[in-house]
């Protein structure tokens, strides 16, 4: 099989956590009933976990000069990343799981189109074109007909 079909096939099982992910944060925040604290917890069990994987990995830790030279603006990552799932476990209150996986997709990908278009981050630039916007509004048909549904 080739590399980008695999990698295709990765990252279509990676979206499909995504709502088996809001849906057990939710149990758990219905059950903490706290969603800044069931927050917390996730990530620290993420990385718990992450640091687990580490250890059976060949990587090696950064050296400190290879941390201080990283961007500062890169470190915001984590801090996007949480901001995400709190808006996910607070949001999967009041939107069923699947239109708000929905509309978080739809969020994603306009905001993947402008990363592209200017190729932020390191990006390589590809600019918006008619075929992306119908996409979009494809979708947005799509979220229309899910919410109506």
């Amino acid at each position: 099989m080739k590399a980008g079909v695999i990698a295709t096939l990765l990252a279509i099982l990676a979206g499909a956590i995504v709502p088996v992910q809001v849906g057990v944060n939710a149990v758990l925040d219905q059950q903490l009933k706290s969603p800044f604290f069931t927050s917390f917890i996730v990530f620290l069990v993420g990385a718990i976990g992450i640091f687990i994987s580490f250890l059976f990995t060949q990587e090696s830790i950064p050296n400190a000069g290879t941390i201080r030279a990283t961007t500062w603006w890169a470190w915001l990552g984590g801090l996007l990343g949480a901001l995400y799932i709190l808006s996910l476990i607070i949001l999967a209150n009041y939107i069923n799981i699947g239109l708000l996986t929905i509309l978080a997709l739809a969020g994603q990908l306009v905001m993947a189109m402008i990363v592209d278009h200017f190729g932020w981050f390191g990006s390589e630039p590809n600019p918006i074109n008619l075929y992306k916007i119908g996409g979009v509004i494809l979708i947005s048909i799509g979220i229309y007909l899910i919410k109506k549904f």
